[in-house]
């Protein structure tokens, strides 16, 4: 059995999706958190890195609420229930 591959139409439109609950779940949080997710990490191989444990939590927090948010979006819009 093959899997059939996404349309890159759906693939766009997913990536907005997540983009855009990214960007809703960073501007709602507090100013001092948003300032460490949006100033304080060095790029490295493409990868975003935080110099300390504390920092890293904070990302990873905001971006596994991003993602469940956007997963519930995906799987409504794309299952036909907001059609």
């Amino acid at each position: 059995m093959t899997m059939s591959k996404t349309p890159k139409k759906e693939l766009k439109q997913m990536a907005q999706i997540y983009e855009k609950c990214w960007n809703d779940v960073v501007s709602n949080m507090a100013p001092w958190r948003r300032k460490v997710i949006t100033e304080n990490f060095e790029i490295i191989d493409g990868h975003h890195v935080y110099p300390n444990r504390k920092d890293q939590e904070i990302a990873d927090a905001a971006a596994h609420e991003a993602s469940k948010k956007a997963d519930r979006i995906i799987y409504d819009t794309f299952t036909g229930k907001y059609k």
